[in-house]
């Protein structure tokens, strides 16, 4: 017999995930866009109250965009200012196609790896722990303010609703 060839393990927040988005059950939360390219959280506020605990341990829309940043989803900016929804793809998130979701990966570790330590470079330098800590402690901060930078534009968003629904 032929050997048998084990697929990669699909981490449980892209299972999720892709359940959310491709289910039509909850296409009042998030569906597809983008010709199944990307994916619109509609409302981000009644998804993060209603749709994220119904599958994981949290409400929080700061933690749930961590965690698409995390495996390299990027945020679509929207045409207009008054536009609520956010738009997030991966180029291996794609509608119809849950078999991609194992080529998603997590994003490089943000404490490094102690096996390359000390490591010697092409130029014959050492890639010191000093230079690898530095670059991790800057991915953190981008992180830590995309994120936020992102919750920032869901409450001005959200902010102009309320302005044209008192405006009605």
């Amino acid at each position: 017999g032929g050997a048998v060839v084990e697929r990669p393990r699909v981490p449980p927040f892209l299972r999720k995930l892709f359940t959310i988005v491709d289910d039509g059950a909850y296409n009042q939360f998030a569906t597809w866009c983008h010709g199944g390219t990307a994916f619109r959280i509609t409302d981000p506020q009644s998804f993060s109250d209603l749709c994220l605990p119904r599958f994981f341990k949290h409400n929080k829309m700061g933690s749930f965009q961590q965690q698409l940043l995390t495996y390299g989803f990027m945020r679509v900016p929207n045409s207009s200012c008054l536009d609520i929804s956010a738009v997030w793809q991966h180029a291996s998130f794609v509608c119809g196609r849950p078999d991609l979701l194992e080529c998603i990966n997590r994003s490089i570790n943000r404490t490094g790896t102690k096996r390359e330590a000390g490591k010697v470079t092409d130029d014959g330098g050492s890639d010191s722990e000093e230079e690898r800590a530095e670059v991790n402690r800057v991915q953190s901060h981008l992180q830590k303010l995309t994120s936020s930078l992102n919750e920032l534009h869901d409450e001005l968003r959200s902010t102009r609703i309320v302005e044209m629904r008192a405006i009605d």
